[in-house]
């Protein structure tokens, strides 16, 4: 020990690398100096000796004796530099060799064994004699470099995670490397001062050569074992490539040792890195280019994976098309693929619908791609039409009114006090709360939905905000200027908004410190007295005045059209719920109208537990003892159990009892507590806890639990606690089978220590609630740490009982006293929107169900009874619907009038009145729902059960049935209506139009315990593209994956499928082989076509673009806007506009206009590309034409895809055809001839009827004509051999005279050659046809009584008025005027004489002597004419 104590005071002094310590000492001494020549001979690795050491002795001089040995000792130096693995090359404790050797040799060689492989070695010799050991040779030598004598162990390599739904493409050039230090490294010092990893491609499988190495500088941990694991990551890998891995050990000179063998990994592939080159055009049609390229082989670098296709993109050529060389296409939008210009306007493609997208609005969901545009729903949209109002009744104080959205109260202030009384949501009063004493006189309250700050608009000319609640501490105030009375209040995100009473100046002031931000102007609807009607709501302003709302836009304050009247005749306070606007005009009526679909607080509107829970109320509930109690939300029912019993007091929501006989499974029950959601109840007596099923009574497990004595069961997300009456634990059970989880002891913080007893526990919102003596204290339900809520109740209960929102206790002869612990109601939340809640009804619209479900409780409501007038009303609803809970009722009359009750309470079964306060009745008026007022007249005969056992309310009876059901009346009595609201004043006929009705259908509908869920029936899209989809207030809400994922879109035509937006899109020109055409282009267009490969992965870059050009084309549309000019019989006239530009796929050339007739017949006009209007002719009459206006260019004429549809005018028809006579009698004498035809091959129109002329050979002509052009016959009486001509007629006159199949004779004697008849004679007899019906005949037969012919002196045939002899003065200047021959008709020119007649005939008839009524008169004349110069002419 001294040899260790004088080596250690030599080692702390200074020294030298090699150094010598010398004493005078007298003989007899130890040696006075060390040895000297102190060297090491280092060998090599492998040798069994680490290195020898030799010395010399000291000078003889020196030694004092005769030297015996010497001491060495040889101790490790610490590493340089200190960053060397295991860093640090301090040690405590001493690690080396100490001996003494002998003094001969004087040498020493140290075993491999022995050594480390260190940086340095010190090395402390000294000379021993007799009388001890002298001074010490110290000395340093340094080992050579080399590499480390261990090689890492156990090298692995995997790939590093990466999920690709999340980041794609996945993580494809990196791995990771683990490893074990070498073994029998020394712990504490080690020249290891890094390791290399080398990663090696396979020279045999890979696409690069590239070695990737990388350095790890590692430091040792001395906590870790020995075999200490390692782990880096490499990076810079070529993906898809197979790799050697190498771990080396880096020594301090940075040599390596051997590697640690080889570890072997293939990285993932990826997209390739580089685009397919070589790309060529093969062969190109109008529509289609044909391509092709070089393939990309998996041993091209840049691959990244085995090559499973190729996508092939052509996207119009940019700067080809001169309307496009000025525009420039903004970025596509969310939902827009590519873009491009054409024909001077840009294109888009649209992404796929439901694609998601953002739509940048704050105010909507589930935002998806539609046609291109990203489109959201609407989350709480602003009404557009009149709400229909509900009515409340609350205990206001004077003036002003507010709502505080995260306590979900109603707060009414007073007037000249400072105070601000506390109302539940449903208007019971909590207490009151005194605000800054001059903090009175205030029109409005507003309450912050996000915070328990709220603002006052005050008449004394400010608004404050104050808070948070339950402080009434000012944090500042803002007074308008010029100062007068502040009429309003309103805040949102970002600012508060302060206004004065008649002015229109609304002030936007900074919320946080209450500072004027800007201000701005209403415009439009009314200004005027302003109390407290003005609230916010996202957009829109509300502003009221007298009776009337109007909606401002809160950008820029106009009224934007929406206005709501109200039945009341001044507004004097208002509060907002985040959803409903409610006014009163300074009493206990309040109206509220929903202004907004949804809430726009929708976590404020979600029940929050509260801070403050001093306020209680007592409900009418008496005669509970020492009963066990609980709540059944299903039923609404407060359900009471006596000790020792089974049986069940039964009272309804609002404390009135239900004397109808129920029980439980077992006796002495300390506690009951409902499952809302499965219809279960949880029992616990003194010694287990059971659950069963409600109303079967089926039980689901029992459970002993503890030694006994429990006093309380709850349940909390899938776990039951109980509790003994005494004590700190509770028991933890599972729900589903009551096995036993654990236990929970409650703790307090504080103390540690709790003495608790227990009358019931409850357990909502995370925290359980249990009552100490008269004091109700919370606990954490996950750690049993005490929670902040503690209140006292006044007394020491019997029971415990949670009803969804208040905890409430009774003990002896102490009622039913009620606790707020939440701001709304878990079991029956408000409904979110207006989603239908009268599930199966046959009676209401969706509209009407929408409405009435907006005066319910947020729950579904089925239907449990319906019957009808035709399906009878046999079955009574009391067997379907009894023990129900709430119920609504749905009549409709056979007046068509619908209207109905809804009744909170269980429906008795025992004749009578039966209380509920909160029943009401409805009608339905012009689509619109009304109800009664919340303030019932007579809760006590609210619900009534008369003799004939159907559903009825109010002790008039309001409404009730007769025997059936069949009928009922209505008496105004038990309800009633404050103010008329628009279905008139509450009176016998309000709710169904009259006293009495007759049924004609009947419904019932029983309250459920599911909450109503606007995603009901909402089916969300599943797809490996989303990673989730979900529905949110009626909406889909989904997360896609990463863009580019593969997925299978199920189209057979399309390749390379992946995820964009959440929705698997393929290419649609995809390739597996090294060629494609594309189809589907534009002809005459110039695209650039691209080409990109695919791996397994995804695809990679495009490759430069190739310009292909589509060959010309045939225009892909006609002319557009063909108009219709002008129509004749014989020509249709058209005009036209060019199609548009991308349609003409060339250069227009022209346009060929091609009508085809009804029958088929076709023909075509072109003209050239100046024209645009064209005149067809020689049209057949009366003829539908369908007519195309073709495009032409240089490759033809478009296809015929628009068309004109025209129909020429009527003409004259054709003659008849196939006219033939059949005799019909057979009787000469007496017979007759009829005479049958068919219609004109030409009718040229409509055939209105046929005319037929006849006369015996030698007689004189008739005719007769067809009622109408149906006609096909006509039979000639007292007729022999008659000559029968027949026509047709339209609308346009009458056509040529088909001859029948008999020989025609004159029946006028032949007109001499000369030229008439013998001088003196007169007028040969000639009798005219007859008029056409409707004619005026009287005048007409005088005409052809009178009507000769005659000769005149020029050799003219006349018709002569005169008498028989042929007296015709009055004629004589006629005739002298007739200056050369022609036939006239009332002045118009007659065609078709024959041409034997040797001068034309002049025919002039006076208009007084021949009125012509019938329009066709002038035609059958000269047809008759012409019939008579033909008889001339033979």
């Amino acid at each position: 020990m001294l040899l260790l104590l004088l080596l250690l005071l030599l080692l702390l002094g200074p020294h030298r690398s090699t150094c010598t310590v010398a004493n005078r000492v007298r003989r007899g001494d130890v040696p006075s100096a060390p040895p000297q020549n102190v060297s090491v001979n280092f060998h090599s690795a492998g040798s069994e000796t680490a290195f020898t050491l030799t010395w010399d002795p000291p000078s003889a001089d020196t030694t004092n004796g005769d030297i015996t040995g010497y001491s060495l000792r040889i101790q490790p130096a610490g590493p340089s530099p200190p960053s060397w693995l295991y860093g640090s090359s301090a040690s405590d404790s001493f690690l080396g060799v100490e001996e003494v050797v002998a003094a001969n040799p004087t040498s020493y060689s140290l075993s491999a064994s022995d050594a480390y492989p260190f940086a340095q070695y010190q090395i402390v010799l000294a000379a021993i004699n007799s009388a001890g050991m002298g001074p010490v040779s110290l000395s340093t030598f340094s080992r050579p470099s080399g590499p480390p004598s261990g090689q890492p162990r156990s090298a692995s390599a995997l790939l590093v995670n990466s999920d690709q739904r999340i980041e794609f493409p996945p993580i494809a050039d990196q791995v990771t490397v683990q490893w074990t230090a070498p073994a029998g490294l020394w712990v504490a010092n080690t020249p290891l001062q890094a390791f290399d990893i080398d990663a090696i491609p396979n020279p045999e499988s890979t696409t690069t050569s590239d070695i990737i190495s990388t350095r790890v500088q590692v430091t040792w941990d001395s906590s870790q074992p020995t075999d200490q694991r390692f782990e880096a990551t490499i990076t810079g890998l070529t993906p898809a490539t197979q790799y050697l891995v190498r771990v080396y050990s880096i020594g301090r000179g940075g040599d390596r040792n051997d590697d640690s063998g080889l570890a072997v990994i293939t990285t993932r592939a990826s997209v390739p890195s580089i685009a397919p080159t070589g790309l060529r055009l093969d062969n190109r049609s109008a529509t289609t280019l044909a391509v092709s390229w070089d393939a990309l082989d998996t041993a091209t670098p840049g691959t990244n994976g085995d090559i499973v296709g190729y996508g092939v993109q052509a996207v119009p050529s940019a700067g080809q098309d001169a309307s496009c060389i000025a525009v420039a296409c903004a970025p596509p939008a969310q939902c827009q693929g590519e873009t491009w210009c054409a024909f001077g306007a840009c294109m888009y493609t649209a992404l796929p619908d439901t694609t998601l997208c953002d739509d940048g609005r704050a105010d909507t969901i589930g935002d998806r791609c539609v046609d291109g545009h990203c489109v959201g729903e609407v989350y709480g949209a602003h009404a557009t039409v009149v709400p229909v109002p509900r009515h409340l009744s609350h205990d206001q104080q004077s003036y002003g009114a507010g709502y505080m959205p995260r306590l979900g109260e109603w707060w009414y202030p007073y007037w000249a006090v400072a105070r601000i009384d506390r109302l539940t949501g449903d208007g019971r009063f909590l207490g009151s709360f005194d605000t800054p004493d001059n903090t009175r006189e205030m029109k409005q309250v507003w309450g912050e939905p996000d915070s328990l700050y709220y603002y006052t608009a005050s008449f004394s000319n400010h608004c404050r905000k104050l808070g948070p609640f339950p402080t009434s501490a000012v944090v500042w105030t803002y007074t308008p200027q010029p100062s007068r009375p502040v009429g309003g209040v309103a805040t949102d995100a970002a600012f508060a908004y302060c206004i004065q009473t008649s002015r229109a100046t609304v002030h936007v002031v900074n919320k946080d410190t209450g500072t004027r931000n800007h201000t701005f102007d209403l415009t439009g609807g009314e200004i005027g007295d302003l109390h407290g009607v003005f609230a916010v709501v996202k957009d829109k302003l509300y502003y009221g005045t007298g009776n009337r709302i109007y909606r401002h836009n809160l950008s820029n304050g106009a009224f934007d059209g929406f206005r709501i009247d109200v039945p009341i005749e001044r507004m004097y306070s208002s509060a907002f719920t985040g959803r409903d606007l409610c006014l009163s005009d300074n009493n206990n009526n309040i109206y509220c109208y929903q202004v907004v679909t949804h809430t726009i607080w929708p976590e404020a509107s979600a029940p929050q537990l509260l801070k403050d829970t001093a306020q209680s109320y007592s409900l009418i509930v008496t005669d509970t003892g020492n009963a066990a109690a609980g709540f059944l939300p299903w039923l609404n029912q407060y359900w009471f159990v006596p000790f020792a019993s089974t049986s069940v007091l039964r009272y309804s929501a609002d404390g009135s009892a239900i004397d109808s006989a129920h029980s439980v499974p077992v006796t002495n029950v300390r506690q009951l507590w409902a499952d809302a959601h499965s219809e279960h109840i949880y029992l616990v007596n003194e010694t287990s806890v059971l659950k069963y099923h409600e109303p079967t009574g089926a039980m689901a497990w029992q459970a002993a639990v503890g030694d006994g004595d429990l006093a309380g069961v709850t349940q909390h997300d899938g776990l039951v606690y109980a509790a003994t009456e005494l004590g700190d634990t509770l028991f933890v059970l599972s729900a589903i089978d009551g096995s036993s989880m654990s236990s929970l002891t409650l703790v307090d913080s504080a103390s540690n220590t709790l003495s608790l007893s227990c009358k019931g526990l409850a357990a909502t919102h995370g925290i359980i609630f249990r009552i100490s003596a008269a004091t109700v204290i919370s606990f954490d339900v996950v750690t049993g740490e005490r929670a902040a809520i503690a209140f006292n109740i006044g007394f020491v209960p019997f029971n415990t009982v949670f009803n969804g929102r208040d905890l409430c206790f009774s003990a002896e002869s102490v009622p039913l006293r009620c606790f707020p612990l939440l701001s709304g109601n878990v079991y029956t939340p408000a409904a979110d929107g207006n989603p239908p809640l009268l599930s199966g009804s046959s009676v209401l619209t969706q509209s009407e169900n929408e409405q009435l479900s907006l005066l319910l409780p947020g729950r579904v409501f089925t239907r449990c009874y319906s019957a009808s007038a035709t399906e009878g009303f046999a079955v009574s609803f009391l067997s379907t619907c009894a023990n129900t809970g709430p119920a609504v009722v749905v009549v409709r009359a056979t007046s068509g009038r619908v209207f109905g009750g809804f009744a909170n309470t269980v429906w008795p079964q025992t004749y009578g009145c039966h209380r509920d306060t909160r029943a009401f009745l409805f009608t339905i008026h012009n689509g619109r729902v009304y109800r009664t007022d919340e303030d019932v007249t007579a809760p006590s005969c609210a619900v009534t059960l008369r003799d004939f056992p159907c559903p009825s309310f109010g002790d008039g009876p309001d409404l009730a049935f007769g025997p059936g059901c069949m009928n009922g009346t209505a008496t105004a009595s038990a309800f009633h209506i404050a103010h008329n609201v628009g279905a008139g004043e509450y009176t016998d006929t309000w709710l169904a139009g009259s006293s009495s009705f007759d049924v004609d259908a009947l419904e019932v509908f029983a309250m459920t315990e599911e909450v109503a869920d606007p995603c009901a029936d909402v089916q969300c899209p599943q797809s490996p593209c989303l990673l989730s989809s979900y529905c949110s207030h009626g909406a889909c809400v989904s997360t896609p994956v990463a863009d580019g994922l593969p997925c299978d879109d199920d189209d057979a035509s399309t390749g390379g499928d992946v995820c964009r937006g959440g929705v698997c899109t393929g290419t649609p020109h995809f390739a597996t082989t090294t060629a494609l055409t594309i189809d589907g282009l534009h002809p005459s267009r110039a695209y650039d076509v691209r080409v990109r490969a695919y791996t397994s992965v995804g695809s990679g870059p495009w490759s430069a673009a190739l310009q292909g050009m589509t060959r010309v084309g045939p225009p892909s549309q006609d002319a557009t806007e063909v108009v219709v000019d002008d129509v004749t019989n014989t020509t249709i006239t058209l005009s036209w506009h060019e199609p548009p530009p991308s349609t003409v796929n060339g250069e227009l050339t022209g346009y060929k206009v091609v009508y085809v007739a009804a029958d088929g017949l076709s023909d075509a006009v072109a003209t050239d590309i100046d024209t645009r209007t064209v005149t067809l002719r020689r049209l057949r009459p009366f003829t539908t034409y369908t007519i195309y206006v073709r495009a032409v260019n240089q490759a033809g004429a478009s296809a015929d895809m628009r068309n004109t549809t025209v129909k020429t005018a009527e003409a004259i028809p054709g003659p008849p055809s196939n006219v033939q006579l059949v005799r019909e009698s057979s009787q000469e004498q007496v017979g007759g001839v009829r005479v049958h035809w068919q219609p004109p091959e030409d009718p040229n129109g409509v055939v209105l009827r046929y005319v037929i002329y006849y006369a015996e050979l030698g007689g004189v002509w008739l005719w007769a004509e067809t009622p109408s052009g149906e006609d096909r016959s006509h039979l000639l009486t007292n007729v022999l051999t008659p000559l029968v001509l027949v026509s047709a007629a339209t609308s346009v006159g009458e056509g040529p005279r088909a001859t029948a199949a008999v020989p025609l004779l004159p029946v006028l004697d032949a007109i001499p050659d000369g030229g008439g008849v013998a001088e003196g004679t007169g007028c040969s007899p000639l009798t005219s046809p007859p008029p056409a019906s409707g004619g005026n005949s009287l005048a007409y037969e005088r005409a052809r009584a009178t009507a000769r012919a005659r000769v005149d002196r020029f050799g003219n045939v006349r018709f002569c008025t005169g008498d028989a002899e042929g007296n015709a003065d009055a004629d004589a200047a006629a005739d002298d005027a007739a200056a050369s021959p022609r036939v006239l008709l009332n002045g118009v020119d007659v065609v078709g004489v024959s041409a034997s007649v040797q001068e034309d005939v002049v025919l002039r008839l006076r208009e007084q002597e021949l009125i012509t009524a019938h329009t066709d008169l002038d035609s059958k004349l000269s047809n008759l004419l012409q019939v008579a110069a033909g008889f001339g002419s033979r």
